[in-house]
């Protein structure tokens, strides 16, 4: 939606818009990670320290098959946003229950 927004309304490239989606995702998906997806007792410090960590990685992963997609191969913008999701969605759980939202 936010992809979608940034680029049909005000112009931006498809690969800025897509970084700017990602980072506003950002606290609505922590909150709900640790308190729904995880249910961590961890302390937030060390929970949100590993989460930001983590989801900085996840946006260069996002942003390089994004690039890879779209503006290498030609795919449409959101095509190629709907691919990096689920790659970057399937990687950052496994990591996130491996690491991330460890108790402790």
């Amino acid at each position: 939606m936010i992809l979608f927004a940034l680029v049909e309304g005000s112009g931006l490239p498809p690969l800025f818009a897509t970084m700017i989606g990602f980072g506003a995702a950002i606290a609505v998906n922590y909150t709900l990670q640790y308190y729904w997806t995880f249910s961590v007792k961890a302390r937030h410090l060390l929970a949100f320290s590993r989460y930001l960590a983590v989801t900085l990685v996840m946006l260069g992963l996002n942003a390089a098959l994004f690039w890879f997609f779209n503006m290498y191969l030609g795919v449409g913008y959101l095509f190629a946003q709907a691919f990096a999701t689920a790659v970057v969605t399937a990687i950052n759980f496994v990591v996130n229950r491996s690491f991330t939202f460890q108790n402790g």
